[in-house]
């Protein structure tokens, strides 16, 4: 399969195809007209890939999630360890998120007219939240 096949397989551009290549995420054969050729499994490997972007995984950690692949290990071992860990991470990511809002809420509901006097700052500088 050609790389525009494979783009079109895959919803993905050319591009983004060769950059998965060039950090090894993704593998091809060259024709002797030095063509990219990919196998059978690519539009696979490149939905696995499509998803781990899409749940907030790093390249790094997509590459995590291809090894088992290739040294045929089961598929949910690596999924499962990575995805505990991603919970963790997205849930203090959400627990800063809302703490975020809720200082922007409080900023909105202000009515000072003097930074000197306003309620929302303390001594460090940082909106105090009640």
């Amino acid at each position: 399969m050609t790389i525009g096949e494979l783009a079109k397989a895959s919803g993905l551009a050319s591009s983004a195809i060769r950059y998965y290549e060039s950090l090894g995420l993704i593998r091809s054969e060259r024709s002797e007209g030095g063509q990219r050729r990919y196998d059978e499994d690519a539009p696979l490997t490149l939905r696995q890939l499509t998803f781990a972007k899409s749940a907030g995984f790093t390249l790094r950690e997509m590459t995590d999630l291809l090894t088992p692949l290739e040294s045929g290990q089961p598929l949910f071992a690596a999924w499962q360890a990575l995805a505990q860990r991603k919970l963790v991470e997205l849930d203090a990511v959400i627990a800063q998120a809302q703490e975020m809002k809720q200082r922007l809420q409080h900023a909105l509901a202000c009515r000072c007219t003097n930074v000197d006097e306003c309620g929302l700052l303390n001594e460090d500088g940082v909106a105090g939240i009640s």
